[in-house]
């Protein structure tokens, strides 16, 4: 049986554990079943900027960090595979992201017999999302349409409009991986749990062969 961990790193790090009984010719697993998910979340205190900076960042990755290498001890997996990072972000959370990578990398390394686990794979975010086929529908870009209308109206006309059309705002790619999610494994996430439902995502683009990121 292979054992697999998706994760989606951040301050609200979402996570997917899978199983298969079989690896097919072209490398994906097969058939696969999502057996636990869940999300380790950090205390934003211990981050929150002013502080004790770089101190702050530290302590931040550090109790992130243990929180994915207590659940590593528990699942045991084969795999791991890993969302790419995306650059652009404020530049505290970005530098919190990019330590938190290096520190649960290294905790790998060192808290683990070497060959526990075989693989840590890191897979694009665009790749990922194109390869489980996360694309807005025709109706989700006609929705999207009529809520920039309604932006522009006065907020008595907004209310209006929202009442009578039934568009509420705009449909983001978080909305996207909960509703795919939802659909294809059954459950009920609301947007509010769009880091698990990404983790899954990802870990289902890797299971039907989604390349892996060769750092450039």
């Amino acid at each position: 049986m292979h054992r697999l961990l998706a994760l989606d790193l951040s301050t609200k790090t979402g996570w997917a554990f899978f199983t298969s009984t079989s690896i097919s010719d072209n490398k994906s697993l097969q058939p696969f079943k999502l057996e636990e998910y869940g999300l380790i979340t950090l205390n934003q205190k211990i981050l929150d900027f002013p502080g004790d900076y770089p101190e702050n960042v530290k302590r931040a990755c550090w109790a992130q960090t243990n929180g994915v290498v207590e659940l590593i001890e528990r699942l045991r997996p084969d795999t791991i595979v890993i969302e790419d990072t995306v650059p652009g972000r404020q530049a505290l959370s970005q530098r919190f992201l990019e330590w938190y990578h290096y520190s649960l990398l290294s905790s790998i390394d060192s808290e683990f017999v070497p060959g526990a686990i075989s693989r840590v794979v890191y897979i694009k975010t665009g790749v990922w999302r194109q390869t489980v086929g996360l694309k807005q529908s025709k109706q989700d870009a006609k929705n999207n349409k009529m809520a920039n209308k309604i932006k522009e109206l006065s907020p008595t006309m907004q209310r209006e409009m929202r009442k009578s059309t039934g568009v509420k705002g705009k449909t983001t790619k978080k909305h996207l991986a909960v509703r795919m999610v939802n659909e294809r494994f059954g459950l009920s996430f609301k947007v509010k749990d769009n880091d698990i439902a990404d983790s899954i995502l990802l870990g289902l683009a890797f299971i039907q062969g989604a390349p892996a990121c060769d750092g450039t």
